[in-house]
């Protein structure tokens, strides 16, 4: 159910693909009530990524989007981990990093869907 977009610049083999998913599902967790069992990941790798107009050799961008509201400390805390997997994993410096977290009030998955803004009595 929360949904990560990860662009990467380095081609990864596909060990590196699995430890760079797995570290991601582990930073998940800062967020209260995500599992890293929940983490859909679309992983795109060897991305030609340019800022301010040049091409990055290093680079990670993470677009992620899950279901529900959260402080900010929740937000920062998830900021915190995702980069901190990118040093650990891929070697990218926080500098050479960005991501975006957008938060939906409704999500459809495992067969049903969620509303925060709608009940009929039965909890969906």
């Amino acid at each position: 159910m929360p949904y990560f977009r990860v662009s990467v610049s380095q081609k990864l083999t596909e060990e590196k693909a699995d430890e760079l998913v797995e570290g991601l599902g582990i930073a998940l967790e800062a967020v209260p009530d995500k599992k890293r069992f929940m983490l859909i990941c679309d992983l795109e790798d060897g991305k030609r990524v340019y800022m301010g107009g040049k091409k990055q050799g290093n680079f990670a961008f993470a677009d992620i989007h899950y279901c529900g509201s959260y402080t900010h400390q929740v937000k920062c805390k998830l900021t915190e981990e995702v980069f901190g997997v990118f040093s650990r994993v891929l070697g990218i410096t926080p500098e050479c990093a960005s991501l975006t977290i957008t938060e939906h009030h409704n999500w459809g998955g495992f067969g049903n869907f969620h509303d925060d803004f709608y009940s009929d009595g039965t909890g969906q």
